[in-house]
């Protein structure tokens, strides 16, 4: 869960609160890190803790060239000529 929190944090550009704020607040937010309904939201604190076992264990820079491929990837394939679809 808080890698895709951390997913969410880069990928928007939000602060610790911020990203704990709208994980609060948006439905898309909780699937997308797949929070359950009885689990709560990962904290400002607990989410600068994460990042900082990343950088600790060397993880931050890598995670981070991973992430921007993927994006890059899915701009890409969203943005392929659908040649499969018909107008209607």
């Amino acid at each position: 869960m808080l890698l895709r929190n951390y997913d969410l944090q880069h990928l928007y550009g939000l602060s610790d609160p911020q990203v704990e704020e709208q994980i609060k607040d948006r439905l898309s937010f909780q699937k997308f890190i797949q929070l359950d309904a009885a689990e709560a939201v990962p904290d400002e604190t607990t989410i600068c803790r994460f990042r900082q076992r990343l950088i600790e264990c060397g993880l931050h820079e890598d995670l981070l060239g991973c992430l921007t491929v993927s994006w890059k990837r899915a701009v890409t394939l969203s943005s392929a000529p659908r040649w499969w679809t018909r107008p209607l």
